[in-house]
């Protein structure tokens, strides 16, 4: 039974090998044979899982929970693995990432989804042209590669924002720059939160004795692992970076009040004397110098501007203008 390629990420049943390779069947009855089922996490498929689904109590819960983080866990009978990608769906950020949770026994594998994964709509399309893997083995590396081709353009995005952001920096466009990197340093935050675990689970499942991994299949595993490993590398540079420019900012920012600061209290220094003329010759008592004289406040406005010149001059002097 062919499923239509708009549904490929909706529930569904496939052989991994023999004769019948290729052909996807509904997810309530799976072939007998070596075989994949994947299911989108409903009530009605979570039911099935505990009811039919034969799978360890520990596993079946950590199958069915919510904001799974990557991990791999051996039992008797199977292999639980929980792995993270990009969210390619519409509408949806990027480091909102998906998860998605593998169970994994000798002759069969159950993948739950509980939003659409842009990986298994790949595998979906391969098995249906006869082109997908032949063995659970093949078919968990090939969704672990899948997974992490997505990260490849997050990657070189991330990087293109670091850079245009030292730019703005270097160019002193701060108020564009301080937006830009409070939410460069969210997603790397992100992204980094779940990478950093799925290079470990990675690593662990090439340590499994339950998959029979072939060479060439520990090989691309192996490569898988050291990608994400790279990747979790450029992240936590990127993520030093980011601080670093922080850092820069807000030297920048301490220095811009310093400077102002110094120069708000440069200015009352300079009207500090002619405050104190002012309010001393306008008290209205007897005695005030030039108080009967036509030429009196040009007077005190000319020992003002005087006072003000050698204030200015001694500053000068004094190098208390030079700021930096």
């Amino acid at each position: 039974m062919q499923m239509p390629m708009s549904d490929a990420n909706a529930s569904f049943a496939a052989h991994l090998g023999g004769d019948r390779k290729g052909t996807i069947h509904d997810w309530r009855m799976p072939p007998a044979e070596t075989h994949w089922i994947h299911l989108e996490l409903t009530h009605e498929a979570e039911a099935w899982l505990l009811n039919r689904g034969r799978i360890d109590p520990v596993a079946f819960r950590a199958l069915v929970a919510m904001g799974a983080r990557p991990r791999c866990a051996a039992f008797d009978d199977g292999v639980l693995v929980v792995l993270r990608g990009v969210n390619t769906n519409d509408g949806a950020d990027p480091e909102d990432m998906v998860s998605l949770r593998i169970w994994i026994e000798k002759s069969r594998v159950v993948t739950v989804a509980p939003r659409p994964v842009a990986a298994i709509g790949d595998l979906h399309n391969r098995i249906a042209h006869g082109r997908g893997p032949s063995t659970p083995a093949e078919l968990v590396v090939d969704i672990s590669g899948r997974m992490l081709d997505r990260m490849t353009p997050i990657v070189s995005e991330l990087e293109e924002e670091t850079d245009i952001l030292s730019e703005m920096l270097i160019e002193g466009d701060l108020a564009r720059f301080r937006e830009g990197l409070a939410k460069l340093r969210r997603r790397l935050i992100q992204f980094r939160r779940h990478l950093s675990p799925q290079r470990d689970t990675l690593k662990a499942l090439l340590r499994e004795g339950h998959l029979v991994f072939g060479e060439q299949d520990r090989e691309l595993l192996r490569e898988v692992a050291e990608r994400t490993t790279k990747y979790v590398e450029d992240i936590s540079s990127m993520a030093e970076r980011a601080t670093v420019m922080h850092d820069e900012l807000e030297g920048r920012l301490n220095e811009r009040m310093n400077r102002n600061m110094q120069t708000m209290s440069l200015v009352a220094a300079l009207f500090l004397p002619v405050s104190f003329l002012s309010s001393l010759f306008g008290m209205n008592v007897g005695g005030i110098p030039w108080g009967s004289s036509d030429w009196g406040f040009v007077w005190l406005c000319g020992v003002m501007v005087a006072l003000m010149a050698g204030q200015v001059w001694g500053m000068r002097r004094m190098n208390l203008f030079g700021l930096h």
